[in-house]
């Protein structure tokens, strides 16, 4: 059994814009923190696209490989009481797309050793 206590995962300063270099892009940068005494699995991101009616324009999930960069490019664990700034370049959803979401998930094939309590 794996324990990801997920809610000990939080996320905040979740920022979409226009990509400054390229047309039809945009950047999305957020901060990750976990919350937990211990190191955990990095999510999986989940980024969602509404329109005004709420319905779902577009949706992807970035697994930790795709979004990982620097120091952490490869890393398996989460650390501990550290932010970590996510940076992701996409392809703008279109005009349609006035709302945004980005949801935590479990990792698909977490380390069985991590994010369990000690």
């Amino acid at each position: 059994m794996i324990n990801l206590h997920m809610m000990m995962v939080v996320t905040f300063g979740l920022v979409v814009r226009s990509h400054p270099r390229y047309q039809n892009a945009l950047m999305v940068d957020a901060l990750l923190f976990n919350e937990a005494a211990w190191p955990q699995p990095f999510p999986v991101l989940e980024l969602t696209f509404q329109d005004l009616d709420g319905d779902t324009v577009a949706t992807r999930r970035f697994q930790p490989a795709e979004y990982l960069r620097g120091e952490l490019a490869g890393a398996r664990a989460m650390p501990v009481a550290t932010p970590v700034h996510i940076g992701l370049e996409i392809v703008d959803p279109g005009a349609r797309a006035v709302n945004y979401n980005l949801r935590l998930l479990a990792a698909d094939r977490p380390d069985p050793r991590l994010g369990a309590a000690p």
